[in-house]
Protein backbone atom coordinates (compact mmCIF):
# COMPACT_ATOMS: atom_id res chain seq x y z
CA UNK A 1 0.00 0.00 0.00
CA UNK A 2 1.59 3.24 -1.12
CA UNK A 3 1.01 6.68 0.25
CA UNK A 4 1.20 9.93 -1.68
CA UNK A 5 4.42 11.95 -1.67
CA UNK A 6 5.04 13.36 1.78
CA UNK A 7 6.42 16.81 2.58
CA UNK A 8 9.44 17.10 4.84
CA UNK A 9 8.33 17.01 8.48
CA UNK A 10 9.76 19.85 10.56
CA UNK A 11 7.75 19.25 13.75
CA UNK A 12 9.95 19.21 16.84
CA UNK A 13 9.84 16.32 19.30
CA UNK A 14 8.90 18.70 22.10
CA UNK A 15 5.62 19.68 20.41
CA UNK A 16 4.19 16.16 20.28
CA UNK A 17 0.65 16.14 21.66
CA UNK A 18 -1.08 13.28 23.44
CA UNK A 19 -3.69 12.25 20.88
CA UNK A 20 -5.64 13.19 17.78
CA UNK A 21 -8.98 11.89 16.55
CA UNK A 22 -9.44 10.79 12.92
CA UNK A 23 -12.98 10.35 11.60
CA UNK A 24 -13.40 8.26 8.45
CA UNK A 25 -16.00 10.00 6.32
CA UNK A 26 -15.03 9.19 2.73
CA UNK A 27 -17.38 6.23 2.18
CA UNK A 28 -19.99 6.57 -0.55
CA UNK A 29 -22.82 4.95 1.42
CA UNK A 30 -24.42 3.53 -1.73
CA UNK A 31 -26.65 1.16 0.27
CA UNK A 32 -28.38 4.10 1.93
CA UNK A 33 -30.18 5.18 -1.27
CA UNK A 34 -30.17 8.72 0.10
CA UNK A 35 -29.62 12.05 -1.63
CA UNK A 36 -27.01 13.05 0.95
CA UNK A 37 -23.65 11.38 1.61
CA UNK A 38 -24.16 8.89 4.44
CA UNK A 39 -22.19 10.87 7.02
CA UNK A 40 -24.38 13.94 6.44
CA UNK A 41 -27.68 12.16 7.08
CA UNK A 42 -29.35 13.64 10.19
CA UNK A 43 -29.80 11.46 13.27
CA UNK A 44 -31.79 13.04 16.08
CA UNK A 45 -31.55 16.47 14.48
CA UNK A 46 -27.86 16.59 13.60
CA UNK A 47 -25.73 15.18 10.72
CA UNK A 48 -23.81 12.09 11.83
CA UNK A 49 -20.40 13.60 11.04
CA UNK A 50 -21.23 16.76 12.96
CA UNK A 51 -22.18 14.68 16.00
CA UNK A 52 -18.82 12.91 15.82
CA UNK A 53 -16.83 16.12 15.54
CA UNK A 54 -18.66 17.38 18.64
CA UNK A 55 -17.88 14.16 20.50
CA UNK A 56 -14.18 14.46 19.64
CA UNK A 57 -14.11 18.05 20.86
CA UNK A 58 -15.91 17.21 24.12
CA UNK A 59 -13.35 14.49 24.81
CA UNK A 60 -10.87 17.37 25.34
CA UNK A 61 -8.26 15.46 23.34
CA UNK A 62 -8.55 17.80 20.38
CA UNK A 63 -10.08 21.08 19.28
CA UNK A 64 -9.96 20.17 15.58
CA UNK A 65 -10.24 16.48 14.71
CA UNK A 66 -9.15 15.20 11.30
CA UNK A 67 -11.94 14.18 8.91
CA UNK A 68 -11.13 12.00 5.91
CA UNK A 69 -13.39 12.88 2.97
CA UNK A 70 -13.69 11.85 -0.69
CA UNK A 71 -13.42 13.96 -3.81
CA UNK A 72 -17.16 13.40 -4.25
CA UNK A 73 -18.38 14.49 -0.81
CA UNK A 74 -15.68 16.91 0.36
CA UNK A 75 -17.51 20.12 -0.55
CA UNK A 76 -20.77 19.10 1.09
CA UNK A 77 -18.97 18.00 4.25
CA UNK A 78 -16.93 21.22 4.36
CA UNK A 79 -20.13 23.23 3.99
CA UNK A 80 -21.50 21.42 7.04
CA UNK A 81 -18.43 21.40 9.28
CA UNK A 82 -16.67 24.59 8.24
CA UNK A 83 -13.37 25.17 10.04
CA UNK A 84 -14.16 22.87 13.01
CA UNK A 85 -11.82 20.18 11.67
CA UNK A 86 -8.84 19.46 9.44
CA UNK A 87 -9.70 17.81 6.11
CA UNK A 88 -7.86 15.02 4.32
CA UNK A 89 -8.99 13.76 0.91
CA UNK A 90 -8.95 10.04 0.12
CA UNK A 91 -8.81 10.23 -3.67
CA UNK A 92 -9.48 6.51 -4.20
CA UNK A 93 -11.83 4.38 -2.10
CA UNK A 94 -9.36 1.64 -1.19
CA UNK A 95 -10.60 0.81 2.32
CA UNK A 96 -10.34 2.00 5.88
CA UNK A 97 -6.64 1.22 6.25
CA UNK A 98 -5.86 3.31 3.19
CA UNK A 99 -8.09 6.12 4.51
CA UNK A 100 -6.07 6.36 7.73
CA UNK A 101 -2.81 6.28 5.79
CA UNK A 102 -3.99 9.24 3.74
CA UNK A 103 -3.98 11.27 6.98
CA UNK A 104 -0.35 10.49 7.78
CA UNK A 105 1.00 13.78 6.42
CA UNK A 106 -1.02 15.86 8.88
CA UNK A 107 -0.44 13.54 11.84
CA UNK A 108 3.05 12.04 11.60
CA UNK A 109 5.35 12.92 14.54
CA UNK A 110 2.77 15.30 15.99
CA UNK A 111 0.79 12.94 18.25
CA UNK A 112 1.54 10.08 20.60
CA UNK A 113 -1.77 8.31 19.96
CA UNK A 114 -4.21 8.24 17.07
CA UNK A 115 -7.90 7.53 17.73
CA UNK A 116 -9.84 6.30 14.69
CA UNK A 117 -13.64 6.49 14.46
CA UNK A 118 -16.00 5.45 11.68
CA UNK A 119 -18.01 8.32 10.24
CA UNK A 120 -21.25 6.33 10.27
CA UNK A 121 -21.33 5.59 14.03
CA UNK A 122 -23.15 8.54 15.61
CA UNK A 123 -23.46 7.48 19.26
CA UNK A 124 -19.92 7.01 20.58
CA UNK A 125 -19.37 9.02 23.77
CA UNK A 126 -16.44 11.29 24.69
CA UNK A 127 -15.56 9.15 27.69
CA UNK A 128 -15.16 6.08 25.47
CA UNK A 129 -12.55 7.92 23.40
CA UNK A 130 -10.69 8.95 26.54
CA UNK A 131 -10.91 5.45 27.99
CA UNK A 132 -9.31 3.95 24.88
CA UNK A 133 -6.39 6.36 25.04
CA UNK A 134 -5.97 5.81 28.78
CA UNK A 135 -6.08 2.02 28.26
CA UNK A 136 -3.41 2.05 25.57
CA UNK A 137 -1.24 4.32 27.70
CA UNK A 138 -1.71 2.34 30.91
CA UNK A 139 -1.07 -1.09 29.38
CA UNK A 140 1.58 0.08 26.93
CA UNK A 141 -0.18 -1.58 24.01
CA UNK A 142 0.06 -0.62 20.35
CA UNK A 143 -3.70 -1.02 19.90
CA UNK A 144 -6.68 -0.51 22.20
CA UNK A 145 -10.07 -1.16 20.65
CA UNK A 146 -13.72 -1.19 21.70
CA UNK A 147 -15.94 -4.24 21.45
CA UNK A 148 -19.58 -5.00 22.20
CA UNK A 149 -21.23 -8.32 22.99
CA UNK A 150 -24.58 -8.95 21.29
CA UNK A 151 -26.71 -11.74 22.83
CA UNK A 152 -28.79 -12.10 19.69
CA UNK A 153 -28.87 -10.36 16.33
CA UNK A 154 -32.54 -9.39 16.43
CA UNK A 155 -34.62 -6.22 16.79
CA UNK A 156 -32.43 -3.10 16.87
CA UNK A 157 -29.41 -5.38 17.48
CA UNK A 158 -29.88 -6.82 14.01
CA UNK A 159 -27.59 -4.08 12.69
CA UNK A 160 -24.62 -5.71 14.45
CA UNK A 161 -24.79 -8.82 12.27
CA UNK A 162 -22.88 -6.84 9.63
CA UNK A 163 -20.01 -6.04 12.02
CA UNK A 164 -16.65 -7.81 12.10
CA UNK A 165 -16.26 -10.58 14.66
CA UNK A 166 -13.64 -10.58 17.42
CA UNK A 167 -11.41 -13.67 17.23
CA UNK A 168 -9.83 -14.92 20.45
CA UNK A 169 -7.48 -17.75 21.36
CA UNK A 170 -8.06 -20.35 24.09
CA UNK A 171 -6.64 -17.92 26.66
CA UNK A 172 -9.09 -15.19 25.70
CA UNK A 173 -6.54 -12.99 23.95
CA UNK A 174 -7.69 -11.13 20.84
CA UNK A 175 -5.96 -12.67 17.82
CA UNK A 176 -7.82 -10.99 14.97
CA UNK A 177 -10.95 -9.45 13.52
CA UNK A 178 -12.89 -11.11 10.73
CA UNK A 179 -15.05 -8.89 8.54
CA UNK A 180 -18.54 -10.28 7.94
CA UNK A 181 -18.03 -10.61 4.20
CA UNK A 182 -14.95 -12.79 4.82
CA UNK A 183 -16.27 -14.76 7.82
CA UNK A 184 -17.09 -18.46 7.88
CA UNK A 185 -20.51 -19.62 9.18
CA UNK A 186 -18.85 -20.60 12.47
CA UNK A 187 -17.25 -17.17 12.83
CA UNK A 188 -20.60 -15.48 12.14
CA UNK A 189 -21.94 -17.18 15.28
CA UNK A 190 -19.48 -15.20 17.42
CA UNK A 191 -21.38 -12.67 19.57
CA UNK A 192 -18.54 -10.26 20.29
CA UNK A 193 -18.20 -7.66 17.55
CA UNK A 194 -15.71 -4.99 16.59
CA UNK A 195 -17.34 -1.56 16.82
CA UNK A 196 -14.59 0.24 14.86
CA UNK A 197 -13.33 2.55 17.62
CA UNK A 198 -9.54 2.30 17.93
CA UNK A 199 -6.61 3.92 19.66
CA UNK A 200 -3.17 3.29 18.11
CA UNK A 201 0.31 4.09 19.26
CA UNK A 202 1.15 6.58 16.53
CA UNK A 203 4.77 5.60 15.84
CA UNK A 204 3.80 1.95 15.55
CA UNK A 205 0.76 2.76 13.40
CA UNK A 206 2.72 4.63 10.72
CA UNK A 207 5.38 1.91 10.58
CA UNK A 208 2.81 -0.88 10.34
CA UNK A 209 0.00 0.46 8.12
CA UNK A 210 2.01 0.15 4.88
CA UNK A 211 2.33 -3.59 5.58
CA UNK A 212 -1.44 -4.17 5.39
CA UNK A 213 -2.43 -6.21 2.32
CA UNK A 214 -5.67 -6.28 0.35
CA UNK A 215 -6.08 -10.05 0.16
CA UNK A 216 -9.85 -10.10 0.70
CA UNK A 217 -13.05 -10.29 -1.33
CA UNK A 218 -13.21 -6.49 -1.73
CA UNK A 219 -9.51 -6.00 -2.55
CA UNK A 220 -9.45 -3.27 0.10
CA UNK A 221 -6.98 -2.37 2.82
CA UNK A 222 -8.82 -2.97 6.09
CA UNK A 223 -7.75 -1.17 9.24
CA UNK A 224 -8.83 -4.35 11.05
CA UNK A 225 -5.98 -6.30 9.44
CA UNK A 226 -3.49 -4.28 11.41
CA UNK A 227 -4.67 -6.22 14.46
CA UNK A 228 -3.33 -9.44 12.95
CA UNK A 229 -0.02 -7.74 12.21
CA UNK A 230 0.19 -6.73 15.86
CA UNK A 231 -0.50 -10.30 16.99
CA UNK A 232 2.00 -11.76 14.51
CA UNK A 233 4.61 -9.47 16.09
CA UNK A 234 3.60 -10.57 19.60
CA UNK A 235 1.96 -7.27 20.45
CA UNK A 236 -0.90 -7.46 22.92
CA UNK A 237 -4.20 -5.89 21.84
CA UNK A 238 -6.14 -4.20 24.66
CA UNK A 239 -9.91 -4.00 24.56
CA UNK A 240 -12.65 -2.00 26.21
CA UNK A 241 -16.25 -3.26 26.27
CA UNK A 242 -19.02 -0.74 25.67
CA UNK A 243 -22.81 -0.71 25.65
CA UNK A 244 -24.05 -1.77 22.19
CA UNK A 245 -26.13 1.40 21.93
CA UNK A 246 -22.89 3.39 21.67
CA UNK A 247 -21.83 1.16 18.81
CA UNK A 248 -24.76 1.43 16.41
CA UNK A 249 -23.58 1.92 12.84
CA UNK A 250 -25.62 3.10 9.88
CA UNK A 251 -25.20 1.46 6.49
CA UNK A 252 -28.79 0.97 5.31
CA UNK A 253 -32.17 2.66 5.65
CA UNK A 254 -33.14 -0.05 8.12
CA UNK A 255 -30.09 0.76 10.27
CA UNK A 256 -31.06 4.44 10.13
CA UNK A 257 -34.55 3.73 11.40
CA UNK A 258 -33.19 1.59 14.24
CA UNK A 259 -30.79 4.38 15.21
CA UNK A 260 -33.48 7.03 15.19
CA UNK A 261 -35.79 4.95 17.40
CA UNK A 262 -33.44 3.08 19.72
CA UNK A 263 -31.02 5.57 21.28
Amino acid sequence: MKNSKQPQDTTSETSVQKAQVVILGAGNGTRMNHALPKVLIPVKGKPIIKRLVGVAQRSKLTEKPVVVVSEKNKNLIKDTLGDTCTYVVQKQQLGTGHAVLCAKDVLHKKFEYIVVLNGDHPFVQPQTINNLVDLAQKEGTMIALATATIPEFSGWKKTFFDFGRILRDHKGNIVGIREKKDASPKELDIKEVNVAYYCFNADWLWKTLPKVKNNNTQSEYYITDIVKLAIDNRQKVSHYTIDPRQALGINTQEHLQFARKSV
